[in-house]
């Protein structure tokens, strides 16, 4: 069954010269990745094993992912389908963050070192998200591929450069947040990939009846404008965090 799972890499990083080049900046932050979850540095750690739970997480999934969506044929509508099994996926990625994190000592990884806190401030973002990338692939067709590669630059908007924000953003520090991309696709795969696969017929079934566009690229990213709704609920948090 995990050879299937193997196969869906192989064809996701060799499919095209370009993703070939992409296997190539993949491999180097995984060297990058292999040394810090070797190393002492505990926040390192914590990300670095984190990373190759979401990877085994989703290769897991491809493995599987007809089984998993025969258990997940619930009567929902597509929206609510898709919003609930990419949280699934969201969810479990915040807790493999925030487990991880604790069995290391590490700190400031997570969002909260409560988890229920950690869910409460992420999972808005999540959800705002997922709503708007069902509208996005209701309107254009995306491969596999451009679904993990967009969830990579939904992460950099998010925690790359909307978490360096809320802080004290610096030049080196957004430059190592692009440079980890493909570290970013890895954490979101199951987040996007998931629902993207289960709720792929009825995602085709309504793109149909709409009008094809002319900006398929700048459409896939309108999730990043969620981003806007998620810095209003942020700060509100922040608002009631220092009253109570």
């Amino acid at each position: 069954m995990i050879s299937e799972g193997l196969a869906g890499v192989w064809q996701f990083f060799f499919q095209s010269r370009r993703m070939k080049l992409f296997f190539v900046w993949t491999m180097c932050v995984s060297v990058v990745l292999l040394a810090n979850g070797m190393g002492e540095n505990a926040e390192d750690r914590t990300v670095a094993w984190s990373a190759f739970v979401c990877a085994v997480t989703t290769v897991l999934f491809w493995s599987s992912r007809k089984r998993v969506s025969l258990l997940l044929s619930v009567h929902w509508s597509p929206r609510k389908k898709f919003i609930a099994v990419g949280s699934l996926g969201a969810i479990w990625v915040e807790c493999v963050f925030w487990f991880l994190e604790k069995v290391f000592g590490a700190s400031g990884v997570a969002a909260s070192s409560n988890v229920f806190l950690d869910l409460a401030i992420t999972m808005p973002w999540y959800v705002i998200m997922l709503w708007l990338l069902y509208t996005v692939e209701t309107r254009y067709s995306y491969s596999y591929t451009e679904i993990l590669l967009l969830g990579g630059v939904y992460e950099l908007g998010a925690d790359g450069i909307f978490a360096q924000i809320l802080e004290e953003p610096t030049f080196s520090g957004l430059c190592l947040a692009v440079m980890v991309i493909p570290l970013f696709v890895v954490v979101y795969s199951i987040i996007v990939l998931a629902p993207s696969f289960v709720v792929r017929e009825e995602i085709d079934e309504v793109r149909r009846l709409r009008p094809p566009g002319a900006h398929k690229y700048w459409c896939g990213l309108l999730p990043l404008v969620g981003l806007l709704p998620f810095a209003l609920y942020i700060l509100l948090l922040l608002l009631v965090m220092s009253i109570a």
